[in-house]
């Protein structure tokens, strides 16, 4: 291809979206803007490509989920099979996130503009976050504690990253820290335990869209993976980053709905 037939090719903006669309994820995000000034405001105002960014919400997958890989690959623990009949193995972990692996990192991801926060988690994305915390009393009788954050539906909003991962951060479970507890995260009902998505569905809980789920004193899954005391000490490191460059988290424990429960769930 001469370099004229080259040019010709890039300035048709049908066939640009088409050969930026081959391009993975990560490269769209970064090397593709540096190109110049035309390829990064073309990807900006491009919705198809927005979509495929996970910056805006695709209207068109139907039933299909797809997550997002860069976050997949920056908070690993966090982003568990999305696949119904693919059962959650994986403890909620700061550990394996990239920014406590490399603390090298740290600063890129902290910067109030660091696209990972307005990230959609998901395509199509959930409009709920749901925290559910379940302990177990006497006679075996399971007591939860439910609240949920639902996001107005748009065509540019969903649930961004930034909102889970402050509310992990900044939210109450680090508070009642205990070696028996076990937390992950739950993208589709049917990864529940039978029993507490009976519970559940029965008082009207059935779309939760994306769920970190606590148990105490007891694992749906049927086994503990231990909470090492320096998960605290990377939360701390976090909010101390926070403090430091003197950004304030969005979280806010008010925005969350919430309702109590004693052993039928909540009254």
């Amino acid at each position: 291809m001469t370099e004229s037939a080259r040019s010709q090719t890039f300035s048709i903006p049908e066939l640009l979206e088409l050969i930026l669309l081959q391009l993975d994820t990560r490269t769209l995000l970064t090397t593709a803007q540096l190109i110049c000034h035309t390829w990064t405001t073309f990807i900006k105002e491009s919705p198809t490509i927005q979509w495929a960014l996970f910056f805006k919400p695709e209207p068109k997958l139907g039933s299909r989920r797809w997550q997002n890989p860069l976050l997949a690959a920056a908070f690993p623990s966090i982003f568990s099979s999305s696949e119904p009949e693919i059962k959650s193995n994986v403890n909620l972990t700061f550990t394996n996130f990239d920014m406590i692996r490399n603390p090298h990192k740290l600063d890129a991801y902290m910067r109030p503009e660091a696209s990972w926060r307005r990230m959609l988690v998901q395509q199509p994305p959930p409009y709920t976050l749901s925290l559910l915390r379940s302990s177990t009393g006497h006679g075996g009788q399971l007591f939860y504690h439910y609240e949920a954050l639902e996001i107005p539906k748009s065509a540019s909003s969903g649930l961004c990253m930034e909102t889970v991962f402050e509310t992990l951060v900044f939210g109450e479970m680090w508070e009642s820290f205990t070696s028996k507890q076990a937390t992950e995260t739950i993208w589709a009902p049917e990864q529940l335990n039978g029993v507490v998505r009976k519970d559940l569905e029965r008082y009207g809980v059935k779309d939760f869209g994306l769920m970190v789920f606590t148990s105490v004193g007891w694992s749906h899954r049927g086994r503990f993976e231990s909470s090492l005391h320096w998960e605290c000490e990377h939360v701390e490191k976090i909010r101390q980053e926070y403090r430091q460059i003197g950004l304030k988290s969005k979280y806010s424990e008010k925005a969350f709905t919430k309702r109590k429960s004693y052993g039928s769930l909540w009254d």
